[in-house]
């Protein structure tokens, strides 16, 4: 029969883990990844659970070390294979770890497919459980109807034995059902998963009590249980549903597959279903989705210029930057092909360019420095788009709030809030001079010293930054703007317009009102 290599993983940086994920096509070669853990008390967890046959563990670790985790895995489970990860400094350290039984080790930064392969292959060729796995006989019915689903699931295309799927799943059709867990982000132990586990079984006999069916749980996914329904009722298996989502509500939201008959299509549904339960994080306030409600038809594809972006922002003009991003964002929102995961990464990579765009141009921004990581670390761990968004606006409204650059001399700071107050009326440098009794040569000498463009390169900069927002909206004529903008000569303003942007003020604003 059928049985993967089960493998966990442990290390605190989740990069490293998702580096070892995607390192080798594990179906391939016979192993099946059962999860990861960020340190040694986590693993431990997993392991009493999940029992596999194999650990992979960083030695460097918050809360339990890979040496400590090593010594408790031989004491509590000798028949599992541990395999190190170090870093070239770690070696003596690791070296201690072979006297408590560690199988092998891989240096991070040498961390090679082929070799990889070999390890795995070499660390599974020594467990003394494996051929007792394989004996069928020795299997329960139960255990082999769950490891026949995970085997559909993860591609393995295990050969059915009929005669025990029929009577496991004897019923016409097969449903899948996402359980995404509201406080998984609380608490991410095997006992509150285990807990949820008995409380979707409860109330699937409370909601299918004058139904036949049967239900096995497969492999989760982070904070999404995902159980397969055997049911002969198609056409009321909705009503059903519906009041399975009013008694879980408090604990999971539910994302339904439409129904199939040949359990080969497994794969497939699982992964299909898999994403529509990302839409969850979209859509907080649902409880329910069902797979023929999720639309994934191609959308107009809409691209994102991060260096006009930050262009925009080396031009000091953060309101129309930061509403293209917004402008963007609403469309990922709507986009049905929108992965959390890489909407979270762009975030974050948003957050990182215009932290350090903003320290090149001086600004003085050693607190969004300071909390960077915090911003990150808070976007990652967010339960749904709402809480997302309101980090990001947080952010952006730290970011608007900077006026001042390092090393700035008072006085040009004064001049520079003096002109954003007051570039629509006619200023020159000689009545802005005559207002901060200054000298008018000093003044121009001092204004290009601290912002390396001259007075009047920087008022025509506010005044256009100005324009632009009023052109993206469907209010005042060309004029009107030229003139609320400090402009008196419509002509010159729309000259300098297409100096500053590459557009004139007409084609600009059809640009962005269509």
């Amino acid at each position: 029969m059928w049985n993967p290599i089960k493998v966990l993983i442990v290390d605190d940086e989740t990069l490293i883990r998702q580096g070892i994920k995607h390192l080798i096509d594990w179906e391939k070669e016979g192993f099946t990844i059962i999860g990861e853990a960020a340190n040694g008390k986590e693993a431990l967890e997993l392991i009493e659970y999940e029992q596999p046959h194999i650990v992979i563990t960083d030695i460097i670790m918050p809360l339990m070390d890979g040496k400590e985790l090593t010594k408790i895995i031989k004491k509590q489970f000798p028949h599992i294979a541990v395999v190190i990860l170090s870093s070239f400094g770690e070696f003596d350290y690791v070296r201690s770890s072979f006297q408590n039984g560690v199988f092998d080790y891989i240096l991070k930064p040498k961390l090679e497919k082929e070799s990889f392969i070999q390890i795995m292959h070499k660390a599974s060729n020594h467990l003394p459980q494996i051929a007792e796995d394989v004996k069928e006989d020795q299997q329960p019915v139960h255990s082999y109807v769950e490891q026949l689903l995970e085997g559909l699931v993860t591609g393995f295309n295990p050969e059915l034995n009929e005669e025990i799927v029929k009577d496991s799943l004897p019923h016409s059709y097969y449903y899948l059902i996402g359980f995404k867990i509201r406080d998984f982000g609380r608490d991410q132990s095997v006992q509150f998963v285990e807990g949820i586990k008995k409380k979707i079984s409860s109330a699937l006999i409370t909601s299918f009590s004058f139904i036949p069916y049967k239900h096995y749980f497969l492999k989760s996914e982070k904070e999404t249980l995902f159980a397969l329904v055997n049911i002969n009722e198609e056409l009321s298996f909705t009503s059903h549903i519906k009041a399975l989502s009013i008694i879980t509500k408090e604990d999971c939201r539910l994302a339904i597959s439409e129904p199939f008959s040949n359990l080969q299509r497994l794969k497939d549904v699982y992964q299909q279903l898999n994403r529509i339960s990302e839409q969850f994080f979209f859509s907080p306030e649902r409880i329910l989705l069902f797979e023929k409600e999720w639309q994934s038809e191609a959308t107009q594809s809409v691209t994102f210029h991060l260096d006009d972006f930050l262009n925009q922002l080396k031009q000091e003009d953060f309101d129309i930057a930061f509403q293209d991003l917004k402008t963007y964002l609403d469309f990922l929102l709507h986009d049905p092909k929108t992965n959390v995961h890489e909407f979270k990464s762009f975030l974050n990579n948003i957050l990182f360019n215009v932290i350090i765009l903003l320290k090149n141009l001086e600004y003085e921004v050693s607190s969004l420095e300071t909390d960077k990581y915090k911003y990150i670390t808070s976007i990652d761990q967010a339960n749904d788009v709402t809480e997302t968004l309101e980090i990001l606006n947080d952010f952006i409204k730290s970011v608007s709030t900077l006026s001042t650059r390092k090393g700035y001399n008072k006085n040009i700071q004064n001049l520079m809030n003096y002109i954003h107050s007051h570039y629509m009326k006619p200023l020159t440098l000689t009545n802005v001079a005559k207002h901060f009794h200054f000298n008018p040569s000093y003044l121009s000498n001092l204004f290009a010293t601290h912002n390396k463009e001259s007075f009047i390169e920087y008022l025509n900069k506010i005044r256009i930054n100005e324009a632009k927002k009023l052109l993206r909206k469907n209010g005042l004529t060309i004029a009107e703007i030229s003139e609320t903008v400090g402009y008196s000569d419509h002509s010159y303003f729309c000259k300098v317009f297409k100096k500053k942007t590459g557009f004139s003020p007409s084609k600009y604003k059809k640009k962005h009102l269509g």
